[in-house]
């Protein structure tokens, strides 16, 4: 909300409802749809709402094709790997990777059919203390967590910021209203 606020938007009275998944702003054009990061991409994509905020590692995951044009530069982390140990691989016959991000991991270990993947979508690490796999792919700012868990990163996948997601249909109708909104949010996270 705070980078709404740095664009000018305001909620409307009516839209101060503590729970409210749609907030009515005082600008007639603009509500703001509150929604999980993984599904904001494919809102976005079927039109069912013009632009979305959500991290460069949900994009690189849905293998969707939206126009994302603008890092936001905040809200940096790193989808990395991580082991028990540096050497705790025994070369299983099928490498288990903990991940929320198999699309992501896939791309970076190059298709391998030696690699499985254990979907789940939180408390990677916990996957590693159990013995339901042997490697983590997730999100990493601090790496505070990892450490507390006996964790190592052992690899940086890539980097993650907050981006611009924009409905391609939308974008190329209304072109100059989507540049004036990329445009005043990449100025409202130069001040944040």
């Amino acid at each position: 909300m705070l980078l709404m606020l740095g664009v000018g938007v305001r909620r409307s009275e009516a839209g101060m409802q503590r729970r409210a998944l749609i907030m009515r702003t005082t600008s007639r054009s603009v509500a703001v749809v509150v929604l999980r990061g993984h599904d904001i991409v494919g809102v976005v994509m079927r039109g069912y709402v013009c632009a979305g905020v959500v991290g460069g590692d949900v994009v690189r995951e849905s293998c969707l094709c939206v126009p994302s044009p603008v890092d936001l530069g905040i809200s940096s982390c790193r989808l990395s790997l991580a082991l028990r140990r540096q050497n705790a691989v025994w070369h299983p016959r099928k490498l288990r990777v903990a991940t929320k991000y198999p699309n992501a991991v896939r791309v970076f270990l190059g298709y391998r059919e030696s690699v499985a993947y254990v979907a789940l979508r939180g408390g990677m690490e916990a996957a590693l203390l159990i013995g339901a796999a042997e490697v983590v792919a997730d999100i990493v700012d601090t790496g505070s967590t990892l450490a507390a868990h006996g964790l190592s990163e052992v690899r940086r996948m890539a980097p993650v910021t907050a981006r611009i997601v924009l409905n391609a249909c939308i974008s190329r109708l209304r072109a100059r209203a989507m540049r004036v909104l990329t445009d005043m949010l990449r100025l409202a996270t130069a001040y944040l």
